[in-house]
């Protein structure tokens, strides 16, 4: 871990608006340990760093306490962007979707998995073809890590 661990957990705790002593208790860390954690005092242990993000409101910021980067369509944010992110419209989602089809085909076709014939092949009609056939399931009824059921769009 490194040197700036400190300072990011003095963010993530800020952000959730807790005391020291409440973050602590949360995470299941003794305070005295979580503050020496929190002014750089003690080197942060890979068993504290999975207490954090095990916990279900810390875990969105796994990619940014691990690496500083963040994901906000996979909900992994960092702390000073713990705003929601905004819901797309379907439109947006079915353009972004075929593009994104799009890419993945004419990758197939560059690594050689599959050859196309491309006077006939439009990749754009493709992707259509394939949202259309995908996007019931985002309304399929599944089961979260917790148990409770959710669509995918929830």
């Amino acid at each position: 871990m490194s040197s700036d661990i400190s300072e990011k957990l003095r963010l993530i705790r800020k952000s959730t608006g807790l005391s020291q002593q409440k973050f602590s208790a949360e995470i299941d860390v003794p305070l005295a340990s979580y503050k020496r954690y929190e002014t750089g005092a003690n080197e942060v242990g890979v068993s504290v760093v999975q207490k954090i993000l095990g916990y279900k409101d810390f875990n969105k910021y796994t990619l940014w306490l691990l690496n500083d980067s963040t994901n906000p369509s996979y909900g992994q944010i960092s702390p000073d962007s713990n705003s929601p992110t905004p819901v797309p419209s379907v439109a947006n989602v079915e353009k972004v979707f075929i593009e994104t089809v799009v890419k993945c085909l004419m990758n197939f076709g560059y690594f050689g998995w599959v050859t196309f014939n491309t006077e006939k092949m439009d990749f754009d009609v493709c992707g259509k073809y394939i949202f259309k056939e995908v996007a019931p399931l985002f309304h399929m009824p599944m089961k979260d890590n917790a148990g409770s059921e959710k669509t995918i769009n929830e």
